[in-house]
């Protein structure tokens, strides 16, 4: 069966060789180091409940003792220990911020996929949609949401920590696809395959996405750093998970007012974050670079 036009030049025009992103990824420093410690928060959060010492909700040690023998790390105001209320955090941290990166890339790749192939009307107000959303700040704009979703149910508080992560973090990728969408219409492959006769569906599907999908793992893998820290200044803030749920943020608002008596207790949820942070924004900028991103 012989491949239309627009489909080969589509594939032609796809993402660099695999030798070439390869050799790029092995000579990129950044990007190994970013990948060994999203590699390490990962296995982590998947290997919890063997590495825990403890369970994070069980008091081990006399509350006005933190620095308790047994306990590498000592334990919280409550008796619980660090090292396991750590060691669970990354899961909480992790999974709100992969599925609120997937929601808010799903979101942000539609708006912007649409906007910048339609124009016209349609991306006039998609675009003033983006704007005005970029235009709150986006740690009070995810706490407003936060509060108006009703419900206080553990799985409740964790849904609407989802939402309002996943509402305010869509922006940037829409603004970055809608970039690319915008230079890749005016390929001669787009113009065949509207020749062809092609519908728009096909065309954004089959012949646009594929071209943006570089952009958008790139930006995916940097929305997970930012949600890590939204979802921690949300729990800091009360405004996250159940507190009796181990959480990074949780943990630094709960040992804050023990940080000259026992600073560990703010330390070592608070490296763990920007450890977190560092291994994903590492990892996305050489993504960046080795992928060879089209604009």
């Amino acid at each position: 069966m012989v491949q239309a036009p627009a489909e080969m030049a589509a594939e032609m025009d796809l993402a660099p060789a695999q030798s070439g992103f390869w050799t790029r990824f092995k000579r990129h420093r950044l990007v190994q180091i970013g990948a060994l410690l999203v590699l390490i928060l990962v296995f982590t959060a998947l290997l919890a409940p063997l590495l825990a010492p403890h369970d994070p909700r069980q008091i081990v040690a006399n509350p006005a003792h933190p620095s308790a023998p047994g306990l590498v790390l000592g334990a919280d105001s409550l008796g619980r220990d660090i090292l396991s209320r750590v060691l669970f955090g990354a899961r909480i941290s992790l999974l709100v911020a992969m599925i609120a990166m997937l929601t808010s890339v799903i979101m942000g790749t539609t708006i912007g996929l649409l906007g910048g192939y339609f124009e016209g009307w349609v991306d006039v107000l998609l675009t003033r949609v983006t704007e005005s959303v970029m235009s709150l700040p986006t740690i009070l704009l995810a706490i407003a949401l936060f509060v108006v979703i009703p419900g206080e149910s553990i799985s409740m508080r964790l849904l609407k920590l989802l939402l309002a992560i996943s509402l305010v973090t869509w922006t940037g990728i829409a603004r970055a696809v809608r970039g690319v969408t915008l230079s890749l219409k005016k390929r001669e492959y787009v113009d065949a395959a509207k020749a062809l006769g092609c519908s728009h569906t096909r065309i954004i599907f089959l012949h646009l996405l594929p071209n943006v999908l570089p952009t958008v793992i790139v930006m995916a893998t940097l929305a997970v750093a930012q949600n890590i820290l939204l979802e921690a200044g949300l729990s800091y803030l009360g405004q996250g998970i159940d507190p009796s749920v181990a959480s990074w943020g949780s943990m630094i608002k709960d040992g804050e007012p023990f940080l000259l008596a026992a600073p560990w207790m703010v330390l070592v949820p608070g490296i763990a974050i920007v450890l977190a942070v560092t291994g994903f924004n590492l990892l996305g900028r050489g993504l960046e670079e080795t992928l060879e991103t089209r604009r």
